[in-house]
């Protein structure tokens, strides 16, 4: 822990605001996986998902706790790597750093695709606006950058939206995108959580067969991507991702282009990654909006 550093305030600490649905609730020791500016990963043992301490101004996360940070400071000021970690009933020790447990528990709600559907038509109608700022989003890419618009993530894309329409494939398809690309959360990996968004949303019998099928391939992918692909296979998602369902069920043209903006500036391409799996199975569901590669 830097104990040192100069932007630690003498006197305030980070604060735990609030808790996602899938967040241990109590007990456990491990440790600080991975510290970046905005994140804290702890590791618990007896626990399948990491369990991400988030910048509160990002989007909470179905198996996170969102923290609010001393002005001027970051998570890497605060946690350190392999620094021991205890949760119990009366919150987080890191270190020498204590977090009591946050007071607001999240619903799953906040996380799940919408219930209700928008008609083909009107989906039709919405769609091409989106799918031509997610054309540009990509294009202002550098061509060295590994996303899911990029000529080389190509053919598998198409092998697996192709497979959409013909679920035999799926496990083979699946298994080219799972860890395919590069980062905490590889291309194919988002791709595949937008896509299973929208299965969620519009065609449950096919979200069911292809979580199914990508639940047994998620060692192929990196420790943080695994989880968030897990979360997604029981049909939990970003908030920026439902957001964007939402307003699309809703006929809300508006919204639409502000939630994708949102989801857009997500991440490095994460964001844009998640759109076009969007986009793209809509496609194959029969929505028009085709995004070229």
């Amino acid at each position: 822990m830097r104990t040192m550093s100069s932007k630690r305030s003498p006197t305030e600490r980070p604060q735990a605001e609030a808790a996602g649905p899938l967040a241990p609730p109590c007990g456990g020791a491990g440790r600080v996986h991975s510290v970046f500016a905005r994140c804290c990963n702890i590791e618990l043992a007896g626990h399948a998902l990491l369990l991400p301490l988030l910048d509160a101004r990002l989007t909470p996360q179905p198996h996170a706790w969102t923290l609010r940070l001393p002005a001027g400071s970051d998570c890497r000021d605060w946690f350190s790597p392999d620094t021991p970690v205890t949760l119990d009933g009366s919150g987080l020790a890191v270190g020498p750093l204590h977090l009591p447990c946050p007071a607001t528990r999240l619903t799953e709600q906040t996380f799940r695709a919408p219930a209700r559907h928008a008609t083909p038509g009107q989906l039709a109608i919405l769609l091409p606006q989106l799918a031509l700022a997610i054309e540009r989003a990509a294009r202002s890419r550098p061509a060295h950058e590994w996303h899911a618009a990029h000529p080389w993530l190509a053919a598998p894309r198409a092998a697996y939206q192709g497979a959409l329409t013909n679920p035999d494939r799926l496990p083979q398809t699946t298994a080219a995108l799972v860890g395919l690309g590069c980062g905490l959360t590889p291309a194919g990996d988002d791709l595949l959580c937008g896509s299973l968004a929208v299965l969620a949303w519009r065609a449950p019998a096919l979200f069911a067969r292809a979580a199914s099928v990508i639940r047994p391939q998620l060692s192929a992918t990196s420790r943080v991507s695994r989880d968030y692909l897990h979360l997604a296979c029981q049909a939990l998602f970003s908030p920026l991702l439902a957001t964007l369902l939402d307003a699309l069920a809703d006929d809300d043209a508006t919204q639409a282009r502000h939630a994708l903006t949102a989801l857009l500036a997500h991440g490095s391409s994460s964001g844009l990654d998640t759109a076009i799996g969007v986009l793209d199975t809509l496609d194959a569901l029969g929505v028009p909006a085709r995004l070229a590669a």
